[in-house]
């Protein structure tokens, strides 16, 4: 299980904000406000895991056609079409 999946961020957050929000005690705070900071990291981490990304770059090569993969490809060093 990976430590950075975006249920994990959102658990985090949402508890800190409920223990900030609803909660009337000082270590509440204390507690609250890493949590959602560590639901914000998590969350970031989450998003920009090679999977993720590797989905969205998928995602714009079947709306832009093939014209996006060749880009991709001259911008790393490769040749269009050749491999």
């Amino acid at each position: 299980m990976r430590l950075a999946s975006p249920q994990i961020a959102f658990a985090a957050f949402a508890v800190g904000l409920v223990l900030v929000l609803l909660v009337d005690v000082g270590i509440a705070r204390i507690v609250g406000v890493p949590l959602m900071f560590a639901g914000i990291l998590l969350g970031v981490a989450a998003i920009a895991t090679p999977e993720f990304l590797a989905g969205d770059r998928e995602q714009r090569h079947l709306l832009d056609g093939d014209n996006s993969r060749d880009r991709d490809q001259h911008a790393a060093g490769h040749e269009p079409g050749g491999e």
